[in-house]
């Protein structure tokens, strides 16, 4: 399913066995360290790779999809505007591009991202299809985005976000999204943690994939938490469970 193990890493890193659940951890992930990214280029794009499978093989598009389509509301009238927030190789994209044109949406995507490497991946990863062609790819800081769009979407963009951070992203995407937005990450879970070290630690090819997913969970939320953030900002989404250990955050601006 995956590839290989290989890292150039002289030392590979390890998560903590059975961490404090209980509130977010802030140690950084190292695909969000530049000078590793600088040092082994190949180590992220393997990354990315890698999170896209297990998208798939967990049916992480999935929570999106539903999601947008209850927040659509089956409106094919007109042309809707989505920005992917920290769009990573673009995958989820991708998957809406097939979505859209199978539901008979018209839609005009975005995908944004602060690392090269990820948005050269993903304009690499869309040439071959002409329905993926059309997607627009930017590299830039969201906070350098000023252009309005009608729905902002993420997919595990969040977690990756301190809570100060997480903050200033909300009140962001308030002004940009014209409609309304739907995020999709991780649920802070004992199941969750697990299942993914093992996972990862038997099938990952990727030691940034191997200490990073783990961690990922560690850094995500409880419901409570996510509620809390956005009613600082006036707004009350609906928070939908999605398998697997999926929070699903849709609501209008």
């Amino acid at each position: 399913m995956f590839k290989t193990r290989s890292t150039t890493m002289a030392a590979e890193p390890r998560p903590v066995p059975w961490p404090d659940l209980r509130q977010r951890s802030l140690q950084p992930e190292l695909m969000d360290a530049p000078e590793l990214v600088e040092q082994d280029p190949d180590l992220l794009v393997r990354t990315l790779k890698e999170i896209d499978r297990i998208n798939q093989l967990l049916g992480g598009h999935r929570c999106t999809l539903q999601e947008l389509e209850k927040l659509l509301g089956g409106q094919r009238q007109r042309t809707w505007r989505i920005l992917d927030v920290g769009c990573g190789s673009g995958d989820s994209l991708r998957q809406l591009a097939r979505w859209g044109e199978s539901q008979g949406y018209r839609l005009s995507l975005t995908g944004l991202d602060l690392q090269p490497l990820a948005i050269d991946l993903a304009r690499e990863l869309s040439a071959g299809d002409p329905l993926h062609a059309r997607i627009q790819w930017i590299c830039a800081d969201y906070r350098d985005y000023t252009a309005d769009c009608d729905i902002v979407i993420s997919s595990l963009f969040c977690h990756h976000l301190d809570d100060a951070m997480l903050d200033h992203f909300i009140g962001w995407l308030r002004q940009r999204a014209r409609y309304g937005f739907v995020l999709n990450d991780l649920q802070r879970h004992v199941l969750a943690y697990q299942g993914i070290r093992w996972l990862t630690r038997w099938f990952s090819g990727s030691a940034m994939a191997r200490y990073d997913a783990p961690l990922s969970v560690w850094r995500a939320f409880h419901r409570r938490e996510l509620q809390a953030a956005f009613a600082a900002h006036g707004l009350h989404p609906q928070i939908t469970w999605h398998w697997a250990f999926r929070y699903g955050v849709r609501g209008f601006v």
